[in-house]
């Protein structure tokens, strides 16, 4: 069987599909951000992603890469198949802000720092305010959580 006609169907542009690096040739990845398992026989099957245990919008395909089996993010494997590892000082985000989005042209590289202020509308903190008996402020916090903390109780306990 020709291997080439199994990696690049005739649907499909040739250079669509590339080796995931640390596999031996043993799975592949396209520019979809689709993965696929190509055996010693030749033959070719299509491996579906399933939902992160950490946060279930997210995408993982479960391989093993240099000899490691383990979950591996979708849009981090398209990053070393792709575009190679991440430069230093840098962090791989998704270009639309969409996670399940995994394409190629939706993936980039950006520092901590940018990222934070493109994202930072995301946050969910409430502005959390100290009053004495008197009802007078004596101190505002970003959130229940820190106010939690540097009063030394449940952040269960501010937001009731």
């Amino acid at each position: 069987m020709n291997k080439t006609k199994a990696y690049y169907p005739s649907n499909e542009p040739f250079g669509f599909w590339r080796d995931v690096p640390g596999t031996e040739g043993k799975y592949r990845m396209s520019k979809d951000g689709e993965l696929r398992r190509v055996w010693n026989s030749g033959k070719v099957t299509d491996i579906k992603p399933q939902p992160s245990s950490k946060n279930r919008r997210r995408k993982v395909y479960r391989l093993t890469l240099n000899g490691k089996r383990k979950e591996y993010l979708a849009h981090k494997l398209m990053c070393i198949t792709w575009l190679g590892e991440v430069p230093k000082g840098m962090v791989l985000y998704h270009k639309n802000g969409a996670i399940e989005d995994n394409h190629l042209a939706n993936s980039g590289f950006i520092t901590r720092k940018e990222l934070g202020q493109k994202t930072a509308h995301k946050s969910h903190g409430q502005p959390v305010f100290k009053i004495d008996a008197a009802g007078e402020p004596i101190d505002i916090y970003r959130s229940a959580r820190e106010a939690a903390r540097k009063n030394y109780m449940s952040y269960q306990t501010v937001i009731s």
